[in-house]
């Protein structure tokens, strides 16, 4: 019976898994109890992704035996891949019952927490992943992220520096420690972990776009082109790094941000936006909600209301009080889960905002746009298919950021960090090209940039009524 086990397990190991599975099978056919078998017979049902199969083969090992600790981690590995957590869960505590030291299992259950959201435990398994082993990599990796996403930046960074002492090849954690840095304000240091980054794997997007906007905040504009440049040898179709070399050239024949550039922008820039917008210290919202309240008496509930790039929610609650039907429309997939887990919008839509727009003729009471319309140069289509969603004595409130009238003849301009600038002027004359009546603008400080506050065009607008 040994040799027929050993030469199943050598086909296995030699990777012909169908193999393997008839040679388990004619070794269980002889010898029914032999718990090894039914066990690996349970890892190769798992490397060909059959998961169901493999969690039965190994209860059917911990029949036999129930005091084999590996069979019940497999068994918590193959439950967890389902997405029976709560179950794998159980099945790792059972391993760690016979085994209480074992730094995978407490890893492992870790990472089933985090799947059922437990973030409390998630910590505690991973700490106690890192006391059994403490050159536990992915550990120490995973908690970094888990204390990341929690603000507590000095921690994570902790955690992500330990991550890299034991894999140096690690471009993930690299980046990683980049944005703790740069969410901390040391620019110099996110800049030079993102450049660790790179030099591990010259193809991340992001990791390009973060040294480029750094190198930018600190007054290197000559390093940053030439980071985007690095860029574009290597990707030249990518649109984030095409738009950014625009802005950094002062290309102003560029109308618009493309649909590519803005949502893999966004994309990106999601699982963190709420916090980057909190650490500028970002208003917008409040403002269109006070504004609101300017223009409208009563909420009432009784208008429909878009959000006009509705990003991961923020308006949301601020315009909420006053909408019969709010809907969200955003070019961005991943904002849009980020709004939905929010919740309060009646619909989100994906797509791009001024063929959504040409598309809902007379449908709105309320159109809402907080810092979207900076990634249009020529704001004349958008304001056009604004005007015919809009009923009649409908309104629409935007803001935009400021540009002095002086500054440009076109009344936009294309800035090094990728988004435009607006002159009064221009939207006046865009506006009124539009048929929408402006009833008020104002000059607000909505958030910071590079540490100094940004002036931007807070607008009120009206729709005419139906019979101007």
């Amino acid at each position: 019976m040994g040799n027929s086990f050993q030469q199943a397990k050598a086909i296995h190991n030699d990777g012909r898994l169908d193999e393997a599975v008839i040679a388990y099978q004619e070794l269980l056919q002889s010898d029914p109890d032999n718990f090894k078998a039914y066990n690996n017979l349970g890892t190769v049902y798992e490397e060909k992704d059959d998961y169901e199969t493999a969690a039965a083969s190994y209860r059917r090992a911990l029949e036999i035996n129930p005091e084999a600790a590996p069979v019940h981690y497999n068994l918590g590995h193959a439950l967890q891949k389902q997405g029976q957590y709560e179950a794998a869960i159980d099945a790792y505590q059972a391993a760690l019952a016979l085994r209480p030291d074992h730094p995978d299992t407490h890893y492992n259950i870790g990472h089933a927490y985090h799947d059922l959201g437990e973030l409390d435990a998630v910590e505690t398994a991973y700490r106690k992943a890192i006391e059994g082993n403490p050159e536990l990599y992915r550990a120490h990796s995973n908690l970094g992220t888990l204390l990341f996403d929690q603000s507590r930046m000095p921690e994570a960074a902790d955690h992500y520096r330990r991550a890299i002492e034991i894999n140096a090849d690690s471009a993930a954690d690299q980046f990683n420690l980049g944005r703790v840095w740069e969410v901390q304000g040391k620019h110099e240091d996110a800049v030079s972990a993102y450049r660790e980054s790179l030099a591990l794997n010259p193809l991340s997007a992001i990791a390009y776009e973060r040294v480029a906007a750094l190198e930018n905040k600190l007054n290197r504009p000559d390093k940053a082109a030439e980071i985007i440049e690095q860029w574009l040898v290597l990707m030249p179709d990518n649109p984030v790094a095409l738009h950014l070399r625009a802005a950094f050239n002062g290309d102003q024949t560029t109308t618009r941000a493309s649909d590519d550039y803005v949502r893999a922008t966004f994309d990106s820039f999601a699982p963190e936006f709420d916090r980057r917008l909190e650490n500028l210290g970002y208003s917008a919202p409040q403002v269109i909600g006070r504004c609101l309240k300017e223009l409208l008496d009563d909420p009432g509930n009784n208008l429909d209301i878009l959000d006009a790039g509705c990003g991961t929610g923020l308006c949301g609650p601020h315009v909420r009080p006053y909408a019969r039907r709010l809907t969200g429309v955003d070019i961005s997939g991943a904002m849009l889960d980020k709004a939905r887990e929010r919740g309060g919008y009646d619909e989100l839509v994906e797509a791009e905002l001024t063929t959504f727009l040409s598309n809902n003729k007379n449908s709105y009471d309320l159109l809402i746009s907080a810092d979207v319309l900076v990634y249009f140069g020529d704001l004349r289509p958008v304001f056009e298919a604004a005007a015919k969603a809009l009923r009649p004595n409908g309104y629409f409130v935007f803001t935009v950021e400021h540009l002095d009238d002086r500054e440009s003849s076109s009344g936009y301009h294309l800035n090094p960090h990728g988004r435009y600038s607006h002159t009064e002027a221009y939207l006046r004359q865009a506006l009124e090209q539009a048929d929408l009546v402006l009833l008020s603008s104002s000059i607000e400080l909505l958030r910071t940039e590079g540490g100094q506050p940004v002036k931007e065009l807070v607008i009120r607008v009206k729709a005419r009524d139906s019979e101007t």
